[in-house]
């Protein structure tokens, strides 16, 4: 007859709640809401794991191993899992939060560290060098830290985002509403543009699709059309839509009268907004939009990106002239401040 293989223990079965397991039973025995450890063992093994229970053998197994796990806690004999492989480690704990917020600071200036700069940064600490599988193991260890794919960063916007601006800015929106003693949320309005290329300009977006597995040359079709047009979208705190404006590269118009949804149709030379058109818009499209949507005499304040074309002194009068509060965010900061593009525009260009 063949050797009978024993049921592998939780210990190594990397069990998510067996710690939290081996403390309830602990708990349970202590304040006498079991009398034994066998007892602890068996009702909270069942109670947090049930899925745990596929054979006789394997209950048995299992119950008595946490019971001598829990005497040998309880006495102090061993500690848990974790701890003792912390002798084991490369870097003693306060070495690793020390590495942790290296990895949180470069991140949050847009230079975050290689798998081998971490590996690299380790062996500065230790003394020792990493193993290949070393950096991935520690990033599994510590949630706060995450693999991914980084997306391109002008420097003069890592530059220009920083504490000092970011509170200048939101610093005076708040004198703004305290001015004013509240202005609603129907009132607050953010304004932006976004220019695509009408055959789609995101290459290399990492999405997948599906081949026949023979096919060594796999190959997708797109558009060679590299024609651009602008979309102005503007959108209240209140969530109302103003409906959006496109400007097409110069030519003719085609009939959109049946097309429900949009704002106004122009032309330019490029496909993008200049001073003349941002002018147009903010009098024929936002002015209207805007005082309509208003509920007291409170200003409408508009955030805009700070463009030169808005900053004309014929956009300036017609604001005025209607008392809106144009608000500009500070330079190079949209890519983190401007709510639609963040919000939207970011999701737009991922998916066209």
């Amino acid at each position: 007859m063949g050797r009978v293989r024993a049921e592998r223990s939780p210990q190594s079965s990397n069990l998510p709640d067996y710690e939290e397991w081996i403390k309830a039973a602990i708990l349970g025995v202590s304040s006498g809401r079991y009398k034994s450890y066998r007892k602890a063992a068996k009702a909270e093994g069942v109670h947090s794991s049930p899925e745990l229970i596929l054979s006789v053998g394997l209950i048995i197994s299992i119950f008595q191993v946490v019971r001598q796990t829990l005497m040998n806690r309880v006495k102090g004999l061993h500690g848990t899992r974790a701890k003792g492989h912390i002798t084991l480690r490369l870097l003693t704990p306060v070495q690793e939060e020390a590495l942790i917020d290296w990895c949180r600071l470069n991140s949050s200036r847009a230079t975050p560290l290689h798998s081998t700069n971490l590996r690299a940064r380790a062996f500065q600490i230790s003394g020792k060098h990493p193993g290949k599988h070393w950096a991935s193991r520690f990033i599994q260890r510590h949630p706060c830290l995450v693999s991914a794919k980084p997306r391109g960063l002008d420097p003069k916007r890592a530059q220009n985002f920083n504490r000092t601006v970011v509170a200048e800015y939101f610093g005076s929106r708040q004198q703004l509403e305290e001015r004013y003693g509240g202005i609603p949320p129907e009132h607050h309005w953010n304004m932006d543009e976004k220019g695509c290329q009408m055959g789609g300009g995101r290459q290399g977006s990492g999405m997948k699709f599906i081949f026949a597995s023979e096919d060594s040359e796999r190959y997708r079709l797109h558009s060679d059309n590299l024609e651009l047009v602008s979309i102005i979208e503007c959108v209240n705190a209140a969530g109302t839509a103003m409906p959006p404006a496109f400007i097409l590269k110069d030519g003719p118009i085609a009939d959109h009268s049946d097309v429900e949804g949009i704002g106004a149709v122009a032309t330019s030379p490029n496909g993008w907004t200049d001073r003349e058109l941002c002018e147009k818009w903010f009098r024929e499209t936002f002015i209207p939009n805007a005082l309509a949507c208003r509920v007291n005499d409170k200003p409408i304040n508009l955030t805009v990106d700070g463009h030169d074309s808005h900053e004309t002194d014929k956009f300036k009068a017609i604001a005025y002239e209607y008392g809106i509060i144009v608000t500009a965010l500070p330079s190079k900061t949209t890519h983190k401040l401007q709510p639609l593009d963040v919000g939207v525009f970011s999701s737009l260009q991922r998916r066209w």
